[in-house]
């Protein structure tokens, strides 16, 4: 508001001498149109846009812009050995091949008579589990291929490999790790479900941000300047 009172001063005190006042009236009316299409139209799609992009340096930049970068938790597949060199390994968090869900982002512009409304989301069904953090329940079908991770996973914790001699094999099954056996019996299992519980980190990628702030308050002032400069 304080910033719209100095332009209408500013825009009287450059016109004011130079026209009468029906004029002035026309050019004032004719701004305030041009001011509530801006402010109902341009303004919120620039900013809509603008926060997209933020949101998308969220996820190139692995962490939440809120004053400055807020990295995330890296994820257990990016220290694990088990997977190596796969390609699994090289992608941050949130991240794949597909970046369905970094790809995702979206905003849409409501507008009810004098509000205005920016609302930017992801409509991805697992962001906001990431987003806010939190546990998680499934029951996932065990299948085959299920299985074979399974037994990949027991053999890699294990240290047993194809080379493995069979009396250092037996030495390495004698002197399980929890873990390997963990996956053991999941391999081993006759269920056709598992109940799986898990507790996913936040890794914020939406939300209010100085940035983001910043952006609203910067587009304003530009947008507006720029109709009291023609």
């Amino acid at each position: 508001m304080k910033e719209q009172k100095r332009l209408w001063r500013n825009f009287l005190k450059d016109k004011g001498d130079s026209m009468d006042i029906k004029e002035a009236i026309r050019m004032l009316e004719a701004k305030r149109r041009l001011i509530e299409k801006t402010c109902k139209d341009t303004i919120p799609r620039k900013i809509g846009v603008k926060a997209v992009n933020l949101t998308n340096q969220n996820f190139r930049e692995g962490g939440f812009n809120d004053g400055g970068l807020k990295p995330w938790k890296r994820t257990k597949r990016q220290d694990d050995s088990f997977y190596g060199k796969k390609a699994a390994s090289k992608y941050g968090p949130l991240l794949s091949a597909r970046n369905h869900l970094s790809r995702s982002n979206e905003y849409e512009v409501q507008v009810d008579g004098t509000k205005v409304k920016v609302i930017l989301s992801n409509p991805v069904s697992y962001a906001a589990i990431h987003n806010k953090g939190g546990i998680v329940e499934s029951n996932p079908r065990v299948t085959p291929k299920m299985r074979k991770y399974f037994w990949a996973r027991y053999y890699h914790l294990a240290g047993i490999k194809k080379k493995t001699g069979k009396k250092a094999r037996k030495q390495k099954e004698e002197n399980l790790p929890e873990e390997a056996l963990k996956y053991k019996r999941l391999a081993l299992t006759r269920k056709s479900t598992l109940k799986v519980k898990a507790k996913i980190p936040q890794r914020q990628f939406i939300g209010q941000s100085k940035e983001l702030d910043e952006i609203v308050r910067t587009t304003v002032i530009n947008e507006l300047e720029k109709i009291w400069k023609k």
